[in-house]
């Protein structure tokens, strides 16, 4: 098992933190859209509709890895998701 944390930059999100297995992803986007996913759930859990909508939005990516495969083989135990490019 492949555990890495993400760690997301982004101007509103930035900070948010969660350890993932990176091994239950089939590909970068997919991993993207679950961290996505998860900061939507978390607003929706604290009731901050405003940004549980802004979090919709968020367009994630990496700069450092261009695959799934490349953080699987990378050393790196935290991984950097930005939003503002």
């Amino acid at each position: 098992m492949v555990i890495k944390t993400i760690i997301v930059s982004s101007e509103l999100f930035w900070g948010f933190t969660m350890s993932i297995c990176i091994q239950t992803h089939d590909s970068l986007k997919e991993l993207c859209e679950y961290v996505k996913e998860q900061i939507e759930a978390q607003m929706k859990i604290l009731n901050l509709v405003i940004l549980k909508n802004k979090a919709a939005v968020l367009k994630l990516h990496c700069h450092k890895f261009s695959t799934l495969a490349e953080i699987l083989e990378s050393d790196d135990d935290i991984i950097y998701l930005c939003d503002h490019c």
